[in-house]
């Protein structure tokens, strides 16, 4: 770019950032005496977008000048730890903590969300990261005051697969809880931390859709359950539901001539809970049905496998809805089924993570694509599977 040449500063960091071209955005960012404002906008941008390189090279421009300020320790400390020079990563955290702690408890918190939370996932990845992770949780206890009181940041257990689940973000719930969520890089499941809130949220409900929006829904669920009863499974056997709609969808279901029963989804987790510690001590066979359905429940139980396992010994399959958690993972507020209002929602599974569901247990995992999806023994085509739901749409 020639130097009388007109420019859009910002345009072109975020041009030459995307493109992956560190020699054009070091002859850029050198070459002129930009804006101190715009290039701490930029970067507050750049670690918004997890893209901690090209804040980096910023950030030590900026203290070149002299400049400080809580975006410049932010990028300094992570970008040090990332690509291996102490001394930046060392000049970042010197400032950081007396800069936190002159902020309000609310521009904390922004600062938090909109910059140090998006780059968790970037420090994870990284291999310097992951060889000392009380670093990483060194930035972080910076932001102690705006997270739950006593949270460490460290790993916790994977529901699904057993593995090391880390901290990804914190979503703010109901309007008053900080809740951690926790991501499986084994599996790419997705959970809060123990829901706390859970009780209050339940105790909410569900806010039900329209009357005629609810009938359709029932309708095409109960022509899809109908049609798998009907061809895969014994029409005449027994079915048991614990979808989140106190019983409807089972009396839709008996209505409509077939045997179904009803069991709220609370009440199925605390028993299969308790399955788990009778089971230890005794072989009592539990009663069985042809199929479970469990439609919105399955993105709020916090135990799917210990739940899964209890619906197993009852049937050969387990039918429910969900949509699949996008890839690149959205963050809070991005997503309408994080559910950050209601809080019920806690787990949030990927394809990988459905597929090591089913694996585990020698099951097959079929879906429309969509947010149906069948976890059963049964030997079923797929294709079979797709084509009844496709029909019933």
């Amino acid at each position: 770019m020639e130097e009388n040449e007109p420019y859009d500063f910002f345009e072109t960091i975020f041009r030459l950032d995307a493109c992956d071209d560190m020699h054009e955005f070091l002859e850029f960012v050198q070459g002129r005496r930009h804006s101190t404002a715009d290039m701490l906008s930029a970067m507050t941008q750049l670690l918004g977008r997890g893209r901690i390189r090209s804040a980096y090279i910023l950030g030590m421009l900026l203290e070149k000048r002299g400049q400080r300020s809580i975006v410049m320790s932010i990028a300094l400390s992570v970008g040090g730890l990332i690509f291996g020079n102490a001394i930046e990563e060392g000049n970042g955290l010197a400032s950081l903590e007396a800069q936190v702690q002159a902020l309000s408890h609310e521009r904390q918190m922004e600062v938090y969300d909109q910059m140090v939370a998006p780059l968790v996932s970037h420090l994870w990845a990284s291999s310097a990261a992951k060889q000392d992770a009380e670093r990483v949780w060194t930035i972080l206890r910076h932001f102690q005051d705006v997270v739950t009181e006593g949270f460490d940041w460290t790993p916790q257990v994977c529901k699904v697969c057993g593995g090391k689940a880390d901290y990804w973000f914190h979503g703010h719930l109901r309007g008053r809880y900080r809740a951690a969520y926790y991501w499986c890089a084994q599996c790419d499941y997705l959970s809060t931390e123990a829901p706390y809130w859970w009780e209050e949220s339940a105790a909410m409900g569900e806010v039900d859709p329209p009357p005629a929006q609810m009938r359709q829904q029932w309708s095409k669920r109960r022509a899809f359950v109908g049609l798998l009863l009907q061809n895969l499974w014994d029409v005449h056997g027994e079915n048991l539901d614990c979808s989140a709609d106190g019983g409807r969808f089972a009396r839709t279901m008996r209505e409509a001539g077939f045997r179904y029963r009803y069991q709220g989804a609370q009440t199925l987790a605390r028993a299969a809970d308790r399955e788990v510690k009778r089971s230890r001590r005794s072989s009592k066979t539990l009663e069985r049905y042809e199929l479970v359905t469990a439609f919105d429940v399955w993105q709020q139980c916090a135990e799917p496998g210990k739940m899964l396992d209890y619906l197993l010994a009852r049937s050969d399959g387990v039918l429910f809805n969900m949509p699949l958690l996008p890839d690149p993972m959205p963050k809070p507020g991005e997503w309408a089924f994080y559910d950050l209002s209601g809080g019920r929602n806690i787990s949030f599974f990927a394809p990988r993570s459905m597929r090591r569901l089913a694996e585990r247990r020698q099951l097959q995992w079929l879906s429309n694509g969509e947010e149906l999806h069948l976890l059963t023994r049964r030997e079923i085509s797929g294709e079979v599977f797709e084509g009844m739901a496709r029909w019933i749409r």
